[in-house]
């Protein structure tokens, strides 16, 4: 599986830890649905992600997972209006982001300044 697109549906539960198995993907989205639980940290293992993960507008809580700064050839993050707690993960400033949208959360803290270094 290469592309997953799960947009504007009405799933709910939480992602499945199983995303991790696919290696090869390369743009996952699942955007404006029901989703809930924390975003799993096996989302760092689909490292052949190279456009975008968007799990925007859903009801995913907790922290973001610093694992996604292992996905190094991902240029668009977009993780806006869930529930997502705790501070941004310095991690994110090793990726090759070009687009980062965290808005719409529950974040506190500072940003970190390898933020201010993405490309």
């Amino acid at each position: 599986l290469r592309i997953l697109w799960l947009d504007q549906n009405d799933f709910t539960g939480s992602f499945p830890i199983s995303i991790g198995d696919y290696t090869a993907m390369r743009y996952l989205t699942a955007s404006e649905n029901r989703l809930s639980g924390t975003l799993p940290t096996e989302l760092g293992l689909l490292t052949s992600l190279t456009t975008e993960l968007h799990l925007s507008s859903n009801r995913f809580s907790g922290t973001i997972p610093t694992e996604l700064g292992m996905l190094s050839s991902l240029t668009a993050i977009m993780i806006n209006d869930n529930d997502l707690v705790g501070t941004i993960p310095v991690e994110l400033g090793a990726a090759n982001l070009t687009v980062l949208m965290i808005d719409e959360n529950n974040l506190q803290g500072s940003i970190p300044q390898a933020i201010g270094s993405l490309p």
